[in-house]
């Protein structure tokens, strides 16, 4: 730890320029290392024995000490990744990237730790590596909402069914085959023989009815999931019968989601101790890394992967994936492509009144030319978003400045100061300074504040005035947008008035209640036309997502976040 508090001081102080010389107050140390004054004047005076510092203590109450350092920060910090590397302390290496460098020092860092042929944990092993650039929020399948979470529940754990995008229809998989009765207000699911979870118990009908009773009781954001059922019978180990309150057709559906993986009937949840039935044992979740065990006697075929390895240092890059393998040079292909959701501009209604006002809605609409943000921040050309899917959004509207200037003067803004939140990365903060920029010719002033996914579910949503953020769907598209509006974490459910957010579910409601994936559709876009009509939010485009995988990668399969199935992903030598 020694390496790291010099790290994290020289981090702190941001010095890269050889015999540069820094001053502070000892307590502002002692603050940052969380330690006694006495404790930072022996580590310096240890760093000075090591010769690669020099310090003076300050004289005098009130006056700062000094430290001249002997080296630049950036050339001692390349030898140490080097050394790190070398070892193969990776785990150090993340804890290490963690600290507030520079976003293009962790970029070149990353790239050296992907690269470095030495990334290995062994020769009988195939192990895939790959990196996120955000701590993990939580993977409790009641609060999960975040596309990675959700991605990874599905890793380790397992539904009764999934959804096959490919033909619109659900398949069997925990449950291999289900009767419907009484006008799909009856359910009735066979389960397989013979599935063990992680400790060894096989699955009963017990597991499925305790799994789903806790969606009942106590907090959980998708409560509704399960709210619909009047009572559930388990009528022998393998076979459940769950009697629904009214018709549900898309109940089936509701049964795919990666927040209803079954546990053991006793099982307490616990984010460190994982029981379930996946291809994938969740092994390790700390704050730099997460891995991932093949589960030797999963149901269904075995994993080629022996692990998977995600390794997890924090700092701002772009948006991008690397899968690699161990014992291999890391030359990559790199796709692009665009992902399956939507860039947005929300308002909240819930906290400032001025949202209510439909001519102010209307000026920020046509003052938010977003061919006009490409340009000026000098980016490819993005695909227009006119609404929830890209197969459904064509030629956009006319945006034009003048009846910005026009609407503003007709609305009851006043001069206020609206805060503008946005996600704690680089795009986000680059689009965010360019709305409030684009505001402010219009007259209307915005400060900026950032948040990350770890505070998503934290008040401090609910504390600005528009939020710019993006919504990712899964495979099952139409399951995704119900959850997006009835999910009480999620944006909508937290912005929306009460008014639209009861109008916006009378269209949910419609689609739940729909057959036909045609009658949906059809659905959705009066739903998609009454937001573009009333800017209840602004849709901005379809974000372009890249990643690079090991070219030895096979059957790389991702899913609609754009994440490959691990379960399925094999190694050509």
């Amino acid at each position: 730890m020694r390496k790291y508090y010099y790290f994290q001081m020289r981090a702190f102080i941001q010095t890269n320029i050889p015999g540069d010389i820094a001053f502070f107050h000892q307590q502002e140390l002692a603050e940052l290392w969380v330690c006694s004054k006495r404790n930072v004047k022996r580590r310096l005076e240890e760093y000075e024995k090591e010769g690669v510092l020099s310090y003076f203590p300050a004289i005098g109450r009130g006056n700062k000490s000094k430290v001249i350092f002997h080296s630049s920060f950036r050339n001692e910090l390349e030898c140490y990744v080097d050394t790190l590397i070398q070892k193969n302390e990776y785990q150090t290496l993340i804890q290490l990237l963690t600290l507030p460098l520079p976003d293009q020092w962790g970029s070149e860092f990353l790239n050296q730790l992907k690269s470095d042929s030495g990334f290995n944990l062994g020769e009988n092993e195939d192990v895939l590596k790959t990196l996120i650039t955000r701590k993990l929020t939580t993977l409790n399948p009641k609060h999960a909402s975040i596309n990675m979470e959700l991605f990874l529940l599905h890793q380790v754990g397992d539904s009764l069914v999934l959804y096959n995008p490919e033909r619109d229809e659900v398949e069997p998989h925990l449950a291999h085959h289900w009767e419907i009765a009484n006008n799909y207000t009856e359910w009735t699911l066979y389960l397989r023989k013979g599935v063990r979870f992680h400790n060894g118990s096989y699955l009963t009908s017990e597991d499925v009815k305790s799994t789903f009773e806790k969606f009942l009781t106590g907090h959980s954001p998708f409560r509704w999931l399960m709210e619909g059922v009047q009572r559930m019978e388990c009528l022998s180990p393998l076979v459940i019968k769950i009697t629904l309150k009214s018709p549900n057709s898309f109940f089936l559906r509701y049964l795919s989601s990666p927040n209803l993986i079954i546990f053991p009937k006793n099982y307490h949840f616990s984010e460190e101790k994982w029981v379930t039935t996946g291809a994938f044992k969740l092994m390790e979740v700390s704050g730099g890394k997460v891995t991932l065990k093949a589960f030797k006697d999963y149901f269904q075929m075995r994993p080629h992967l022996e692990k998977v390895e995600i390794f997890i240092p924090e700092f701002k890059t772009k948006n991008h994936l690397s899968y690699q393998l161990s014992n291999q040079d890391s030359p990559e292909d790199t796709i692009e492509n665009l992902e399956n959701g939507f860039r947005y501009l929300a308002f909240n209604f819930k906290k400032n009144s001025l949202f209510n006002d439909n001519m102010f809605r209307k000026a920020l609409y046509h003052a938010l030319d977003i061919e006009r943000m490409n340009e000026d921040l000098m980016r490819k050309a993005v695909k227009l978003a006119t609404g929830f899917f890209i197969s459904s959004s064509n030629l956009p509207g006319r945006r034009c400045f003048s009846e910005a200037v026009n609407a503003i003067t007709l609305s009851e803004y006043q001069g206020e100061t609206l805060i503008l939140l946005c996600l704690e990365k680089v795009d986000y903060i680059q689009e965010a300074k360019w709305i409030q920029s684009r505001l402010k010719e219009l007259g209307v002033r915005v400060n900026l504040k950032t948040f990350t996914l770890m505070e998503y579910y934290s008040n401090t949503i609910e504390e600005a005035d528009m939020l710019l953020m993006g919504e990712v769907f899964s495979q099952d598209k139409h399951l995704s947008l119900v959850s997006s509006f009835l999910t009480k974490v999620q944006i909508f459910q937290r912005y929306l008035s009460d008014g639209h957010l009861e109008y916006m579910k009378g269209f949910i409601q419609e689609i739940i209640g729909s057959k036909s994936p045609e009658k949906r559709e059809s659905i959705i876009e009066r739903m998609e036309q009454f937001i573009l009509k009333e800017y209840i939010f602004l849709f901005m485009y379809h974000p372009m997502k890249s990643k690079s995988f090991h070219p030895l990668l096979n059957d790389v399969e991702e899913d609609a976040y754009g994440f490959i199935n691990f379960k399925k992903v094999w190694l050509k030598e």
